[in-house]
């Protein structure tokens, strides 16, 4: 029987385990020589950042519970902004408008100034400004009195003489408006004690209130009286003539009760005097002297500009037409009578 022969395994078991040892006392005495301190830093680190953590956790919880306040404090706040600024808005626009109140009165004040007794400032919202009555008086003049006149002419009465009494009555109504409307002012003036300084405005406000006030009926009576007079009841009868007055006198009122008043040139007695070219027209036939009168002109105010021309029949030597006609009439009258 044989045996295999082996490597000697004790003696490198020996050496292996030798040296194991070896390498673990190493180990062992390094572990001696380290600090405990040095073995695992981290846990050092974790232990002292544990206060930390701590405070952090209560700053946290701090801002935790003071949101709510803090959020209450800003809502106060903003409440308290938005109601002052509210306020200051309300306040801000209170001034505005005061301050617009005041220059409206005062540019009214001082346009009530400019406007009282000055003719030149026309007040275009007023439709019967003197410009406007210039132009219903002209219509007037073409219309009415071009009716009137056809139906006057038709009592074999003269051209002359026809022409005469439509300028008379016009400017007798004109006239008795004329009075009335100073009278009734200068009434009010005194039962009032305007101040003419201090209640420019008021002034101003009561002489807008008269243009909107018609003739009363007083004024209409008297007027009719005085017509009736003049035509003869038959002719002042008549529609065409009985329109005349009337408008007449609606633009005469409002003439005259302007402020100041529109004038009309009322001097219709100028036979034989040099012809006004700037402020009449010729009528029918020119030469330098007036014969008579047709229509009259109208000035802007007393002393003031020319409004509107009138019409005046001229002539060419010294004896007036009117006289001629005159004669005319007288001679026909004179052959009736001797016939007779």
């Amino acid at each position: 029987m044989s045996f295999a022969r082996q490597p000697f395994p004790a003696r490198t078991s020996s050496r292996n385990s030798n040296r194991g040892r070896t390498q673990l006392d190493s180990n062992v005495s390094q572990r001696k020589k380290t600090k405990p301190s040095d073995v695992n830093p981290p846990i050092k680190q974790r232990t002292k950042s544990i206060p930390e953590v701590s405070k952090n956790d209560d700053v946290h919880k701090a801002d935790t519970t003071g949101k709510p306040q803090f959020k209450e404090g800003l809502a106060a706040e903003c409440y308290r902004l938005e109601k002052e600024l509210k306020e200051t808005s309300n306040k801000i626009y209170e001034l505005t408008s005061a301050n617009d109140d005041l220059k409206t009165r005062l540019s009214s004040l001082l346009g009530a100034k400019l406007q009282d007794n000055n003719p030149n400032i026309a007040d275009l919202s007023d439709p019967k400004r003197p410009t406007q009555l210039r132009d219903l008086f002209s219509g007037f003049y073409d219309d009415e009195c071009t009716n009137s006149f056809e139906i006057i002419i038709k009592a074999n009465k003269s051209e002359v003489v026809v022409v005469g009494m439509l300028l008379n009555a016009c400017v007798a109504i004109y006239k008795r408006c004329t009075t009335k409307a100073s009278t009734d002012l200068q009434d009010l003036l005194r039962d009032f004690a305007f101040n003419s300084s201090s209640d420019v405005q008021l002034l101003k406000q009561l002489k807008d209130k008269r243009k909107k006030i018609t003739p009363n009926e007083q004024l209409q009576s008297e007027i009719a009286s005085a017509m009736r007079e003049l035509f003869g009841e038959e002719t002042f009868q008549h529609k065409q003539i009985q329109a005349y007055v009337q408008k007449c006198l609606e633009i005469c009122w409002s003439m005259a009760v302007q402020y100041p008043p529109v004038v009309m040139d009322t001097e219709i007695k100028r036979d034989g005097q040099p012809f006004d070219y700037a402020a009449y027209r010729p009528y029918t036939q020119s030469g330098p002297f007036f014969d008579f009168i047709v229509w009259p002109a109208l000035y802007l105010n007393e002393g003031g500009g020319l409004l509107y021309k009138g019409v005046a029949q001229e002539m060419g030597s010294d004896e007036s037409k009117v006289v001629k006609q005159n004669l005319q009439q007288t001679n026909q009258s004179s052959r009736k009578q001797t016939m007779k």
